[in-house]
């Protein structure tokens, strides 16, 4: 719980590694880091709805980190 005694929010991770850079800078290589060599959108979207399902009488929230949305496929 919250100092204000609210129930804290489960957080549902996504990695998004950067697709636009072909750096390799050693600050921001998300290939390396995250062990992704793309994201794949199909594959997640089951894991975060079950995530989802199963916590039903909770807060959730799903965060995004890594890259951009505005190099992903859509």
């Amino acid at each position: 719980m919250s100092e204000t005694g609210d129930l804290k929010a489960l957080i549902y991770p996504v990695f998004i590694p950067q697709m636009g850079c072909t750096g390799r800078c050693i600050f921001c290589d998300q290939n390396k880091i995250s062990g992704l060599e793309h994201f794949d959108w199909t594959a997640e979207l089951p894991r975060v709805i079950a995530f989802l399902e199963r916590n039903r009488s909770k807060p959730r929230q799903i965060a995004f980190y890594g890259g951009s949305f505005t190099g992903l496929d859509i």
